[in-house]
Parts: structure tokens; sequence; C-alpha cells
């Protein structure tokens, strides 16, 4: 078998810090592409889109719009690639209705206003908007961007064209396929990692020949459907990586060294997927191993092939993402389903420190996050700015809870702020759109960034983005049945449909993670505070005693761990018209009453338990004044002393009893063992009862009227 081929990563190489009103052109400039003969040089680019015209043009074609400046640097540099690509695909634009137009953001500003372009060059594609009837509404609608990853050349801006035309544009499944037939040589060069560009190739239980005339043995299992597929995703995928498929039968040899022998005998075998990447990445081959979904492909092919450029990045970068926020957001959240919810990893390093073993974790961090359904961003950075803006993120958080009438007397503590993000470089920064809660990896030795399965774990339980909507897909990545830790996953049921009760409910969402984080941390930070209080004055009186140094010693030794990871919330929500039988379905409403738009539970992340009531026994919502105490009362309840609870307690999930039977639940939890102890009590109870009722029965008969003893008869 082919092993995987591991190297080390490329060099990383520094890059300045971006300006916010510009973004960094990754393209080398020494890179040249020559003209196509194809182009047509007397073609004049089109005027800009203006307020008056943008909606109009973009309500009827598929668009690939430029944002730019005439003053901006990246901009004048990216201008005459664009015009290139214009010209040479200006026929194609003509037949195709996918047409390249550009907006000039100085002279039509309120129109780059109101379209939230932050920086220069933008590139994003639109389409024309429709109603739930199928209507056109006279708008465009914002489906895509050019990745800022991918480098600003011709020939990318033609292949994202044509991905975005296999994607959005009607009748394009018969667009010929763009996959190539692979043979020995050229998936030995592959394979070796000797090319430098990704490859997502596709190997079948067939020879050319069937490939070519599409007329498979049984051996190939649904390949004549997932041939279809795979015409239709080698289209999608064209910006990011190249296809190819490799026939098995007329490659035997290569198929059996890759791992598949089986792929070349009569068996019936599906097709296997595998992606492969340059050797300057760190690691080679990455096996697709998920459905056959074009959708699902496309993602997880684009996250891995935009993810191992390792794209340099600063504090600027990540705020112009929307990944790094600083400030309070306003309410309600401007937001639409599907959120999408950016989530960004950083891997920081100092500029001129950088080891040969440091950088080695980089390929783990590729692979760790690649098969996350979460849309992850995997950045490297040597910006000096990074611990500053995270102090005003900090800061930030404070001002954010403040909103909250209940919490105005919360002031910023920098010793919590340092005690949860002091580290050493390298380490790992993790960013979440709509979230100011600062996530840190804190190394404090070399050793603790060289152990990818302590990073492994770091990152799995922290990348979960503030909040996200959770789909029956999703729930094996949000509940695990061996959970010990007591984290909760708090679960808000919204309408998707309803554009302000779904802006304002997740609001509040937002609001109540970001209370409960910093809240819990301030919990831990006292409790540590406590403990390192008291394992000093334990030293101290020791030291008074005249105990000896061995004592004392022992007893600075002793550790007191940082808890701030314990008991975690993670947020999400449920789309009630797209899945309105969702709680009833999982076994989180068991008595039928029914969750309505802005109900919320709080569901144990080992999924035995949940809660659906306020500490007073009323239905909990999503209201922070609600939601927060019940929060705070599952992580000690002396944090809620001074509240009256009544009627509160955790619920069975999936329970087979209702209303007046719930107090089964206590016997039911333990399985088979509480059943039979259960029935074991009720024999002994009617064994008892029935004894009682014999004993009185035989001692009222011995008895007079008023109870005196009978007399004796003759």
């Amino acid at each position: 078998m082919l092993a995987y081929t591991i190297a080390s990563p490329a060099a990383i190489k520094p890059e300045s810090d971006v300006e916010k009103s510009e973004v960094k052109n990754t393209e080398d400039e020494n890179t040249s592409e020559a003209q196509d003969d194809s182009a047509n040089p007397e073609v004049q680019l089109p005027e800009p889109l203006t307020m008056e015209t943008f909606d109009d043009f973009t309500s009827q074609h598929i668009t690939f719009v430029e944002f730019f400046s005439p003053y901006c640097h990246h901009c004048q540099a990216l201008a005459p690639k664009w015009e290139q690509a214009f010209r040479e695909t200006y026929e194609q634009q003509q037949k195709t209705g996918l047409h390249m137009r550009q907006v000039n953001c100085v002279e039509s500003g309120d129109l780059c206003d109101r379209e939230v372009v932050p920086y220069w060059p933008n590139m994003r594609v639109y389409v024309p908007e429709r109603d739930e009837k199928g209507e056109k509404t006279g708008k465009g609608k914002l489906v895509d961007s050019f990745p800022r990853a991918l480098k600003q050349t011709p020939k990318n801006l033609k292949k994202f064209m044509m991905n975005s035309l296999a994607e959005y544009a009607d009748g394009t499944i018969s667009m010929p396929s763009s996959s190539e037939l692979l043979n020995t040589d050229s998936m030995l060069n592959i394979v070796a990692g000797e090319m430098n560009e990704p490859w997502f190739v596709g190997m079948f239980s067939s020879s050319n020949e069937e490939w070519e005339k599409g007329t498979f043995s049984r051996s190939c299992m649904d390949c004549l459907r997932i041939k279809s597929d795979w015409d239709r995703l080698s289209n999608l995928i064209q910006s990011s990586t190249k296809s190819g498929h490799l026939n098995c039968k007329s490659n035997p040899t290569l198929c059996e060294k890759l791992g598949y022998p089986e792929l070349s005998s009569d068996m019936r075998q599906a097709p296997k997927f595998a992606m492969f990447l340059p050797s300057k990445v760190g690691r080679i081959r990455f096996d697709y191993n998920d459905i056959v979904d074009v959708k699902k492909m496309k993602a997880w092919i684009s996250r891995l092939a935009i993810n191992s450029q390792y794209e340099m990045a600063t504090a600027g970068h990540l705020e112009d993402l929307d990944l790094f926020v600083t400030e309070k957001p306003s309410s309600p959240l401007q937001v639409e389903l599907p959120l999408n919810t950016k989530v960004g990893l950083v891997f920081a390093f100092e500029k001129n420190k950088l080891t040969k073993e440091d950088k080695a974790i980089l390929p783990h961090l590729l692979e760790m996050i690649t098969d996350l359904p979460f849309n992850v961003r995997l950045y490297a950075s040597h910006s000096v700015k990074f611990e500053e803006t995270l102090e005003y993120q900090s800061k930030g958080l404070i001002d954010f809870v403040k909103t909250d009438p209940t919490l105005e007397e919360v002031t910023y503590s920098r010793p919590l702020h340092i005690a949860t993000t002091l580290t050493k470089k390298p380490t790992l920064y993790l960013f979440k759109e709509n979230s100011m809660i600062p996530t840190v990896y804190q190394n404090y030795a070399p050793e603790d960034m060289r152990d990818p399965e302590k990073i492994k774990a770091w990152v799995m339980k922290n990348i979960y983005p503030l909040f996200d909507e959770l789909t029956p897909e999703l729930l094996k990545w949000y509940f695990n049945t061996k959970d010990k830790r007591n984290d909760k996953v708090v679960v808000t049921f919204v309408d998707g449909n309803d554009d302000k009760h779904l802006k304002e409910a997740l609001y509040n969402v937002s609001l109540v993670a970001h209370e409960y984080t910093l809240l819990k941390k301030q919990y831990y930070f006292k409790a540590l505070q406590d403990e390192r209080s008291s394992k000093w004055q334990k030293i101290t009186e020791l030291r008074e005693k005249g105990a000896k140094s061995s004592e004392v010693i022992k007893a600075m030794k002793e550790y007191v761990p940082h808890l701030f990871d314990h008991n975690d919330a993670l947020f999400t929500y449920v789309n009630l018209r797209e899945y309105p039988r969702f709680a009833k379905d999982i076994g989180w409403d068991i008595d039928g009453e029914g969750y309505k738009p802005g109900d919320t539970i709080i569901v144990n992340k080992n999924t035995k338990y949940y809660y659906d009531r306020t500490l007073t026994g009323e239905k909990l919502t999503i209201e922070p004044s609600k939601l927060r105490p019940v929060l705070l009362h599952l992580l000690d309840p002396q944090l809620t002393k001074d509240a009256k609870v009544v009627g509160f307690s955790p619920r069975l999930a999936a329970s087979p009893f209702t209303g007046y039977l719930r107090f089964m639940d206590q016997i039911y939890q333990h399985g088979i063992v509480g059943i039979i102890l259960f029935f074991i009590g009720v024999f002994l109870f009617l064994k008892m009862a029935l004894r009682f009722m014999k004993r009185g029965k035989h001692t009222s008969r011995s008895r007079g009227i008023i109870g005196n003893v009978a007399p004796k008869h003759d």
C-alpha cells in the first residue's frame, strides 16, 4: 500500500499588515500569464454599474462584479488582469449569460455602502433574486465571493467564472466535464505531490473504454449515476482544484498501491475519492469518506484547498472578514438564513523564531479541521498586534454585556484577561463571527505546541461557532453520550421566515452566550484566587509552625487547576419552518406541549437530561433575564441563592412517561437495574400491605362494638 507522504510545510513567508481599505494580493508580482489568442483587443470594458443600474442588471444576469477604487494600489494591480479575463471570455459571456461588470466605489459610494463592501478590490457573484413563488424580485442576490486566498490571475478569474456558471446557471448540467483522464505516469506525479496545485481524484471500478462509452459493468456500483455527479462536481471546483478520474481496471497495479485492489476486481465496489496536495503543504493525501453528494464534496474540497495555503493574515485582515469583533454588535443582528457562520483558526508565531518543529503542527491542524462540518478557515500570522487587539476584544465583551440592565455593574478585569489569554508563541487563536470571546491556546512550554493530540482536544472543544443552526446531521457533533464534563447545549427555536423575530432572537442568543461565558470565567477565576489564597495560607502556617522543609515544599507543589474550560455551553437554534417536529423526534418534548419561536431548552451534552423551565417553573425562553439565571444555577446553585426556585428540575430525555407519570423517570434512567429494583419494591410493598390487611381483619373479629374484647361463649 502506498503510504501517506508527510513533508515539512513550506516556509511561511512574512507579509506586512493589511490596511483596512485594501486586501493583500497573494499573487507573486513576478508571475506573468500569456494573453489568450482568442482575446479580442477591440472589446472595451463596459461602463461601471451605479446605484441606478446595479439592481436592474444583476436581476437579469449572473454577474461577476468587481468593487474597486481607482486610488487603491491592489485594484490598480488587478486592473489589467481583470481586463484580460474580460476580453478572453467576452464571446462566452454573450452565450452563457454570465457577465463581468465593475462598480467604482469612489463614484458610487452609496452603492458600495449599501452592499457593505469593507475592502477593495472585492469580487462577488450576484444572481437574479426570486421570491417564494419563483418570481424575479427585480434585484440581484449575493451568492459567492472570489476567495481572498486565491491568486488574482486571469486564469483563476476565468476558472472562478466557470465555477459560478456551473453552480448558478440554468441547464449547465450538460456542460462537458473538466475531469482529466489519468494514467499511471500522471497519477504517480500527483501521488508524489510533484504538482503546483491540488488534485481531487475519483478512482472507479471501470476501464477507460467503459468510462468513454458510459456503459459500466455491474462491478462499478452506481457508477452511471455517480459519473453524472462527478462531471458536474468537476466543473464546480475548477477555481480551487483540478480534478481527474482513474479507471482501476485499466491501472490495476497503481490502484493496488493506492490501497484499493478491490476496484480492479469483479466485486461490486463503489468509487473512492481522495485529494492530493503539493508536497510543500506537509501532507499530500486526504481521503474523502463521506457520502457522494455534490454539495458536500464541493464544500470539503474547497475548504481543504484554501486552508492548505496557510494564508497569512493580520488582525486587520480578520476584522475585514468579520472574524475579529471588538465592538458590541447592533441590535438586532443583521443576519439571514442559512448563516454559514465563519470561524478562523490562526497559527500565530514570532517572525524570526519559527522552527521546523513548530511548523510541523500545520498539516495536523489541516487534518483536524478538514472533516469538520463548520465553515473554518486556517491562517498563519506573525503580526504583533494580536495581543493588543485581544485586550480590546475583552473590553468590548464587557461593553456588550453591560447593555443588559441587570449587569451594568460588571467591570473589566485585566488579571482575568491575562489568566485566560497569556501564552508563549507559537500558539493558536480562535476567532468567530459575531463573537467577542477571546479563545487562546495557552502554550507554556515547547512540547505544548508539538503534541497533536493535546491540540486536537483543544480545537475540537472550541471550534464551534458562537451560535449555529442545529440540524439532524449536526447532532453527532454537538452531543456526546460519554461526556462527563457537565457541558450544556442551549437550543433556541426560531421561525426562519420571520425576519424581525429571527434577528431579535439571535441577538438575544448572542447576548446570553457572551454573558454566560464572562460570568463563568469570573466564577472560576474567583475560585482559582480562593484556592491559591488557601494554598499560601497553608504554606505560611507550616512555616510559622517550623514544619520540615519537605512538608513546605510538598505544599508548594500542590497544583491549583485552571477550570475555565468546565461547564461550557454551546448555543444553537432550530428553524421550526424546516424542522417543526425536531424536539419531539429527539425526545425533548415528552409531554407534547410543543415549542414556539423564542422558546429555549438546555440539554446536557450527554443527552441525558434537558431543562425547559425557568427557576420559577415558567416556560423557558431566550430572554436573557430568564435564561441566564438557569445557566448560572446549573453552574453553581450558590450563584442564584437569592432566587426562589420553584418547579425547576431536569427532565429525562427520550422518556416513555408523560404527565403525572414523570416521577418514573427516576427509575427508568437506571435502565434494567432500576426497573428490576422497582418491581422488587412494588412486590415487597404489596406483600407488607397484604399482611397488614390480614392482621387488621383478624383483630376486628376479636373485638366488641366499642373495641373491648368480646366475651367468651360457652
